[in-house]
């Protein structure tokens, strides 16, 4: 299994499910995945949820999203600026 992949799975970011899917999928067989940002767009795609970047400054997140999390979490997860 790919180091990467391994690690998500140890920091349980990812399942052992979905990482033996994702191993599978064609698009990654050649060992073509490279950063977090393409585990996270072929988790969305596998579970039909939209992704957005939060690194992308014109991506706009709806603030009822954001109210279901308590505001430390979006600060420690740096999902916020301060």
């Amino acid at each position: 299994m790919h180091d990467q992949l391994n690690q998500f799975i140890q920091q349980k970011q990812l399942s052992l499910f979905d990482a033996e899917a994702l191993e599978k999928d064609s698009r990654f067989s050649n060992g073509a995945l490279e950063n977090e940002a393409e585990v996270l767009k072929w988790l969305a795609e596998e579970y039909g949820l939209s992704f957005s970047d939060l690194n992308d400054t014109d991506s706009k997140i709806d603030r009822d999203l954001l109210a279901e999390f308590p505001a430390r979490v979006l600060l420690k997860e740096e999902l916020l600026p301060l």
